[in-house]
C-alpha cells in the first residue's frame, strides 16, 4: 500500500491520501529530479561550508591552531567542486558539447581576471605534490580596537620549492608582498566559485526543475492543518508490518521556485537550501 503522509516533529504520522500506481510514479519521478539537483550542487555546499568554518574560526577566541586544516579543506573542496561539475556536465551533455565549452569559459574567466583564483589553482597543486607550507599567523588591533588575524604564506618558499607554478602566477608574485595574506584571497575565491556554480546550474534543465518543484509544492495543499514533513509512505496493510518513508525534497523545491527568474536560477548570498530526504 502506498500513501502520501506527513510526519510531525513528535514522529506522529498522518495519512493524507491513498495513491494510485500512476500518482506514486509521478511523485517519485519529480522527487528524483530534485534529489539529482541536490547531488549536483552538493560540492558547492561542501566548499561553502569549508569557507564558513574558516571564517567562523577567525571570529572566535579559539587559541588552538585549526587554520591549517581548514585552509586545506577549502583547497580540497575547491578541487572537488571543479572536478565534479566538469564530470557531470560532460556526462550529461557530451565531452565536446557547447555546455562543456561554456563551463570552461566560466572557469577561464575567473582564472584570467582574479589573482586569487590563479593562486589557489596552483596552491592546491603545491600542497598535493610538495608539502603543506608554513602558515604565519599574526593577530593585531585595528583602529576600532578589534582583534584581527592575518594568515600568510612566504612567497619565496612557494617559488623555490615548486616548479609547477603557472607562468602568469609567477609574474603575479612579483607584485605581491613577501608574505601573502590568504584571508582576502579566500574571500575572493569564494565569489569566483559562486559565479562558476551559477553558470553550471543554469546549464541544467531549469524549466524541468521548476516544473517538478511546482508539482511537489502543490502537494502541500493536501496537508490541511497538519504540520510536518511530507513523505511517500509504503507498507503492507498488516499490523506490525515494516514501514518505508521517502521524504519529499520540499525545501529544495521551495528554493528553486523562489530563486528562478526567466529560466535562470539565481544563487542568493545566503544559500541555505537543503534536501528533506531522511
Amino acid at each position: 500500500m502506498k500513501r502520501l503522509g506527513i510526519l510531525d516533529k513528535n514522529r506522529k504520522l498522518e495519512f493524507l491520501k491513498d495513491l494510485t500506481s500512476a500518482e506514486n510514479s509521478l511523485i517519485t519521478t519529480h522527487t528524483s529530479i530534485l534529489i539529482e539537483f541536490d547531488k549536483q550542487t552538493e560540492k558547492f555546499r561542501l566548499f561553502k561550508n569549508a569557507i564558513n568554518d574558516f571564517r567562523g574560526l577567525l571570529n572566535t577566541n579559539d587559541s588552538t591552531n585549526k587554520y591549517n586544516r581548514l585552509i586545506l579543506e577549502v583547497m580540497s573542496t575547491f578541487r572537488a567542486f571543479l572536478d565534479h561539475w566538469e564530470t557531470e556536465i560532460k556526462r550529461k551533455f557530451g565531452k565536446k558539447s557547447q555546455e562543456v565549452e561554456l563551463f570552461k569559459k566560466a572557469t577561464s574567466h575567473e582564472f584570467d581576471n582574479y589573482f586569487s583564483y590563479r593562486f589557489f589553482s596552483g596552491f592546491r597543486n603545491y600542497v598535493q605534490h610538495v608539502r603543506v607550507p608554513i602558515f604565519r599567523i599574526n593577530t593585531f588591533i585595528n583602529d576600532k580596537n578589534l582583534i584581527e588575524t592575518k594568515i600568510s604564506v612566504n612567497k619565496k618558499e612557494l617559488l623555490e620549492s615548486f616548479d609547477g607554478w603557472n607562468a602568469i602566477v609567477i609574474e603575479d608574485f612579483k607584485n605581491q608582498p613577501d608574505l601573502i595574506n590568504v584571508i582576502p584571497l579566500i574571500d575572493e575565491l569564494f565569489e569566483s566559485v559562486k559565479r562558476i556554480n551559477q553558470t553550471a546550474i543554469n546549464l541544467l534543465d531549469i524549466k524541468g526543475l521548476l516544473n517538478s518543484s511546482n508539482f511537489l509544492l502543490s502537494l502541500r495543499k493536501l496537508q490541511g492543518s497538519f504540520k510536518g514533513d511530507l513523505a511517500l509512505v509504503e507498507f503492507e496493510n498488516i499490523p506490525g508490518s515494516q514501514i518505508k518513508l521517502n521524504f519529499l525534497p520540499i525545501s529544495t523545491a521551495d528554493y528553486i521556485v523562489k530563486n528562478t527568474k526567466i529560466n535562470k536560477l539565481i544563487i542568493p548570498d545566503k544559500l541555505s537550501h537543503r534536501s528533506d530526504s531522511k
